[in-house]
């Protein structure tokens, strides 16, 4: 009978691969072997031969035995996969893994390298946001409630730190210019003859001068103050001035409305997200997605959400007057909404009091009367107090926040565990996710299936051994 034969073809095991040409031998088929492992006798001794086709089949050379000086034996192992190519690319079949690019389909396979590779969006600051901010004070005064823009610099002018020696030297002054004569006879008018006038200090030594000269009680009229990180004020529309009840601050402010118009609007516009990659590795746990957002803080977006999403769009909703936010994260061109945040940047103002000694402001009035009636004096009228009570003088400063001193920019980070090794080098070795019903006659290079089962005209142990072969990954060629 006539085989053909190689010499130097070389093939994997897991391999439809067969030759071309070859050559045609006369051999002689030995007695007792079977169609799987044929063995043929040839006129040639100890032949190099490594691949076989005969009976229409394809066979490894296993082994080669000598017989004698002029003849050996050629023992042969049936390739199954070769020898029923034909049925195998026949084969629909769910495809694992194959040659054909992936886009989106993780490879599980291949592990991420501890050391993360960071990326950075350029930056975008917030329309309104400012280091410097404003001051918002809201106070009763005689046309109600009313809230005020000032700058930072003027919080110090609103209620000055020597408040309480203007108003002692207002006092001082009325003291020394008043006729305390005329109004002991005026007083004394009013009493019977012989009367005790040495009554306690009544209404009005201090109450009354303090509602003439702006006394303390001006700054129970502020009902807040607060550090707002936003820029509101239009310097054209700060003309209001600022009243604490009756007392006039000398200050203009920008007068804040309580209805639609105290919230303010914005957005960062589109800011590009920093990927990496084109593929699956811009999912987890090859890639996070971070966003930094003033006043709410560092946010974490499951990468996988945002496959396909170039950039991300921040808008916003400011309340002038508390300084409450409400954010609005969108992914695209407004494609979906990611998320809603709210944050509050308000920062309240300390106001304390000190106390001072208020016996320097009435020692006139002690000397000139041990008890004085102040009637319809002009702004005088009060009730009767203890003119020895400390008098509060006010003081304040800025309080603090967190998100004070910290960056109020929107910005995006990638931090990436890249897989190792890369897909591109292994694609020829081991595929890359498919995951689909493939006729695998379609593909080429490395397959692997699952659950794929061959049908064809062959033994049962060559089906199990094809089938084996492309459940557990094999090359088309």
């Amino acid at each position: 009978m006539t085989i053909n034969v190689w010499d130097n073809f070389s093939k994997r095991v897991n391999s439809t691969k067969q030759p071309s040409g070859g050559t045609s031998i006369n051999v002689v088929l030995k007695e007792n072997c079977s169609m799987e492992n044929p063995v043929f006798i040839i006129s040639t001794p100890m032949a190099s031969y490594t691949y076989v086709q005969a009976f229409g089949h394809y066979y490894f050379v296993s082994d080669v035995i000598n017989i004698n000086a002029s003849q050996c034996e050629v023992h042969c192992t049936l390739d199954p996969m070769a020898t029923y190519k034909s049925d195998i690319g026949a084969t629909d079949a769910f495809v694992l893994y194959d040659t054909t690019s992936n886009t989106y389909i993780p490879d599980t396979r291949l592990p991420c390298v501890s050391n993360p590779s960071i990326s950075e969006s350029s930056g975008v600051a917030l329309d309104h946001f400012s280091q410097s901010g404003t001051i918002i004070v809201t106070c009763t005064n005689q046309d109600g409630c009313g809230a005020y823009a000032i700058y930072p610099a003027e919080l110090a002018d609103l209620i000055p730190n020597d408040f309480q020696d203007q108003v002692d030297s207002s006092v001082e002054t009325f003291i020394a210019s008043t006729k305390w004569d005329q109004i002991s006879v005026a007083i004394a008018s009013h009493f019977t003859p012989g009367a005790d006038y040495n009554f306690p200090i009544l209404s009005g030594i201090i109450a009354g001068l303090r509602e003439l000269f702006v006394s303390g009680k001006a700054v129970d009229n502020i009902r807040d103050v607060r550090w707002i990180p936003f820029t509101i004020i239009n310097p054209e529309d700060k003309t209001d001035p600022i009243y604490l009840g009756k007392y006039d601050t000398h200050l203009l402010g920008q007068k804040t409305s309580q209805g639609a118009t105290r919230i303010l609007t914005g957005t960062t516009g589109s800011v590009s997200i920093p990927w990496r990659f084109s593929d699956w590795r811009n999912a987890e746990p090859y890639t996070q997605v971070y966003v930094s957002i003033p006043f709410v803080g560092t946010i974490n977006i499951p990468a996988s959400t945002l496959i396909g999403i170039t950039s991300l769009r921040l808008d916003y909703s400011i309340d002038k007057i508390s300084g409450d936010i409400a954010y609005q994260l969108w992914a695209g061109n407004a494609q979906f909404l990611v998320g809603t945040y709210g944050a509050s940047a308000g920062i309240s103002v300390a106001i304390g009091t000190t106390v001072k000694d208020p016996l320097k402001v009435v020692s006139n009035l002690t000397e000139a009367s041990t008890s004085v009636l102040i009637g319809n004096y002009p702004g005088a009228m009060g009730q009767a107090i203890n003119a020895f009570v400390p008098t509060p003088q006010t003081i304040g400063g800025l309080g603090s926040s967190a998100g004070m001193g910290l960056s109020q920019q929107f910005k995006i980070w990638t931090v990436v565990h890249e897989p190792a090794p890369l897909p591109s080098s292994v694609t020829n070795a081991m595929g890359t996710p498919a995951f689909q019903v493939k006729r695998i006659g379609n593909l080429s290079g490395y397959i692997q299936c699952s659950g794929a089962s061959v049908s064809g005209s062959m033994h049962a142990q060559d089906r199990d051994t094809i089938n084996d072969m492309l459940n557990g990954g094999f090359f088309y060629e």
